[in-house]
């Protein structure tokens, strides 16, 4: 009788954290995607010369979009604003195959978010919203 109530209670309690994982990923998104972008957007800021003091702090980092992305890049982006352009926030993805940070530049006109060409632009640009 004991063996039985213990399996019950593990399997509840199993059950009960597969939920809360399932509602952490929905709420705060992939920690795996969010590593892996943080990781390689580092490497990308370093390779051209963009160090955290030329950022808007608050205004800079992971963010992961309600809507869905381009298939070939990982649904969480990169977000950078610089002290010097603060009215332009750039958008950076990584690419899923390659693991290639490409930075954002086409506009979709259902979302609000746009992509301007600034001093921050960068040559190759992807469009985000491609299906």
């Amino acid at each position: 009788m004991k063996k039985r109530l213990f399996l019950i209670f593990a399997v509840v309690i199993f059950i009960s954290s597969l939920s809360f994982l399932y509602l952490l990923v929905i709420i705060k998104g992939n920690p795996y995607t969010n590593l892996l972008v943080q990781y390689h957007m580092n490497k990308h800021m370093d390779r051209n010369e963009i160090t955290r003091d030329m950022l808007i702090p608050d205004n800079s980092g992971y963010l992961e979009p309600k809507q869905l992305i381009h298939k070939d890049y990982y649904q969480g982006l990169y977000q950078l604003e610089f002290k010097d352009e603060p009215q332009i926030t750039y958008y950076y993805g990584l690419h899923k195959e390659d693991k290639t940070i490409i930075q954002f530049c086409k506009e979709n006109p259902v979302v609000v978010r746009s992509f301007k060409k600034g001093k921050h632009s960068e040559e190759i640009c992807a469009n985000a919203y491609k299906k």
